[in-house]
C-alpha cells in the first residue's frame, strides 16, 4: 500500500515537468519548420520579411530591415534631390546635415559631385564662404566682449584709485549723460571689490542705485549685497555714536574720539559729520595731534559731499574759531579759580538763563553764534569739583539745579 501511494505521488510531481518538456519540444519544432520553409521557399521570405518589419522588436532581434542596396538607393535619391534644388536651399540642407552627421554629408556630396560636379563645386564654395563669414563674427564677437572685459577692469582699477565720491559722481554723471546704461554700471561694481561696490550703491542716486542693483549678477552681486547691509549696519551704530557724543562735554569728548585703539578716522568722521557744527568745531579743536584732525576734517568733507551736503569748507573755519575760543575759555578759568564761589555765584545769576550773544563770526553763508551762557558753561565744567560744590550751594536751588543740568552733571551728588 505504501510502495503505490508514493508511486502515485511522484507520477503527480513529473506531470507539470513532462508537460514543459513537451510544450517546448513542439515550439523548437515549428520555429525548426519556419527556418526550413524561409531558407529554401523565396516567397515565403520576402513575405516574412514584410511582416517583420512591422514589428521593430522581433525585425531588430532578427536583423531585418533595409539592406545595403536599399541605403544605397535612398542616399542616391537624396543626392538627386539636393541637386533638383536651388542653390540657396541645397546650401542650407547641406549645412544642416554636416551640423547633423559629417560621415553622410561627405558621403551625400560625393554623390552630388559623381552626377553635376560644376553646380556641386559652387555650392560648396558657398559653403566654406557662409562657415568663414559665421566663423569671423564668432571670432569678433568673442574678441568684443574680452575688449568689453578688459574696459570694465580697467575702469575698475581707475575707480579704486580716484576714491569714493569721484566713483560715485563719475557713474551718476555718465549715466546721465547715457553714455553707459545701468546693465554696464552693474558690470563695473561687480568687478570692483564687494566692499567698495556696496558703499558706491549706498551713496549713488537713489533712482540709479535701484536699476544698478537689479543688473547685479551672480556671487559677486551677493558679495555686495553682504557688503551692503553690513554697512548700513555700521552707520546705525555711528549715528547714535554721534548722539552720544553731541551731549558729552567736547573736552571728555575729544579725548575718547583721540583714541586710536577704539576709532579709526573714518569712524570719527561719521560720528563728527552730523553733529552741530559748534560741538563738532570743539571736539576737533580739542585733538592734540593738528596733523590727524585735519585727516578727519577731510574724511568729514567726503562724507558731506556723497550726502550732497555742500557746504564743507565751514568745518575748517569752524575748528579755528573754536581753537580761538577755548583758548579765550582756559584764560577766563583762570581767574574765575581765582574768585570767591559768592562772586562767582552772582555772576552765574546774571547770565544764566539770558539769551546775550557773547561772539559772533561769519560761517560760509551764515553765522556762528555763541551765548553768554555758552561761555559760562565751558568755564565751569573746567573748574575743580570742590569749587562747583561750593558755588552751587550759593546759588540755591533753583539756579544749581537750572546750572547742573546745563552743566550735564548728575542732579544730586554729582560733587
Amino acid at each position: 500500500m505504501d510502495k503505490s501511494k508514493d508511486n502515485d505521488r511522484n507520477v503527480k510531481k513529473a506531470s507539470p515537468r513532462l508537460k514543459i518538456i513537451l510544450a517546448l519540444s513542439f515550439l523548437v519544432a515549428i520555429l525548426f519548420a519556419f527556418l526550413i520553409v524561409y531558407i529554401i521557399n523565396p516567397e515565403f521570405k520576402v513575405s516574412a520579411d514584410n511582416a517583420m518589419k512591422k514589428m521593430p522588436l522581433i525585425s531588430s532581434i532578427a536583423g531585418i530591415g533595409d539592406s545595403a542596396q536599399d541605403i544605397e538607393a535612398q542616399k542616391n535619391d537624396l543626392a538627386e534631390y539636393y541637386l533638383s534644388l536651388d542653390e540657396g536651399r541645397v546650401i542650407d540642407k547641406l549645412m544642416l546635415l554636416k551640423k547633423q552627421d559629417k560621415r553622410l554629408y561627405k558621403e551625400i556630396v560625393q554623390l552630388m559631385k559623381d552626377d553635376d560636379f560644376e553646380f556641386t563645386q559652387e555650392v560648396l564654395s558657398e559653403i566654406s564662404l557662409k562657415e568663414m563669414k559665421k566663423n569671423a563674427l564668432k571670432r569678433e564677437i568673442e574678441s568684443m566682449k574680452k575688449e568689453k572685459a578688459g574696459d570694465i577692469s580697467e575702469k575698475a582699477r581707475y575707480y579704486a584709485k580716484v576714491g569714493l565720491l569721484q566713483t560715485v559722481r563719475d557713474i551718476e554723471d555718465d549715466i546721465r549723460m547715457l553714455e553707459i546704461d545701468s546693465t554696464y554700471a552693474a558690470s563695473l561694481l561687480q568687478d570692483m571689490k564687494p566692499k567698495y561696490a556696496a558703499r558706491v550703491i549706498y551713496y549713488i542716486d537713489v533712482d540709479i542705485k535701484d536699476a544698478v542693483e537689479t543688473n547685479l549678477k551672480g556671487d559677486a552681486a551677493q558679495k555686495i549685497k553682504r557688503e551692503l547691509l553690513s554697512f548700513e549696519k555700521y552707520i546705525e551704530e555711528m549715528d547714535s555714536m554721534t548722539m552720544l557724543y553731541a551731549d558729552k562735554d567736547y573736552n571728555q569728548a575729544s579725548l575718547e574720539l583721540q583714541d586710536k585703539e577704539k576709532f579709526k578716522a573714518e569712524d570719527v568722521a561719521y560720528i563728527i559729520a552730523n553733529m552741530e557744527v559748534v560741538q563738532a568745531g570743539k571736539i576737533l579743536a580739542c585733538f592734540q595731534d593738528e596733523t590727524y584732525a585735519n585727516d578727519v576734517i577731510e574724511e568729514i568733507n567726503k562724507i558731506k559731499l556723497l550726502n550732497d551736503q555742500i557746504d564743507t569748507g565751514s568745518l575748517y573755519t569752524t575748528v579755528n574759531i573754536m581753537d580761538s575760543y577755548i583758548g579765550r575759555v582756559s584764560e577766563l578759568r583762570e581767574s574765575y579759580k581765582k574768585m570767591e564761589s559768592t562772586a562767582l555765584a552772582d555772576i552765574i545769576r546774571n547770565i544764566l538763563g539770558r539769551d546775550e550773544i557773547y561772539k559772533e563770526y561769519p560761517v560760509g553763508e551764515g553765522v556762528l553764534r555763541i551765548t553768554q551762557e555758552e561761555l559760562l558753561v565751558d568755564i565751569l565744567r573746567g573748574l575743580p569739583p570742590k569749587s562747583i560744590s561750593k558755588i552751587l550751594k550759593e546759588l540755591g536751588a533753583q539756579k544749581a539745579s537750572e546750572l547742573t543740568r546745563k552743566m550735564g552733571l548728575p542732579e544730586e551728588g554729582g560733587y
